[in-house]
């Protein structure tokens, strides 16, 4: 049982999009918004740098609302003083 669930785990983490892909799905993905965002705050320890320089990328300025409520959010669960 216990071979089962590492397989299960393993599989499940293989099939979940990276962090960068999250952060294009919340600026680029207006279907995808939502589970994206939902992304990017449970994995908040990885999210901020992430979402700091899709900030600063000047292709992105019609995401930045996205990008800035986001790091909002996290702003409030971890603390990052990069958010600031």
């Amino acid at each position: 049982m216990r071979l089962l669930l590492t397989l299960l785990a393993l599989l499940l983490c293989s099939c979940s999009a990276s962090i960068e892909d999250q952060v294009q799905a919340l600026v680029s993905d207006p279907e995808n918004r939502e589970s994206a965002r939902q992304e990017l705050l449970l994995a908040k320890d990885r999210s901020v740098e992430p979402l700091l320089d899709a900030l600063e990328n000047p292709t992105l300025v019609e995401g930045r609302p996205e990008l800035v409520g986001s790091l909002l959010s996290l702003l409030l669960r971890v603390g990052d003083v990069r958010i600031h």
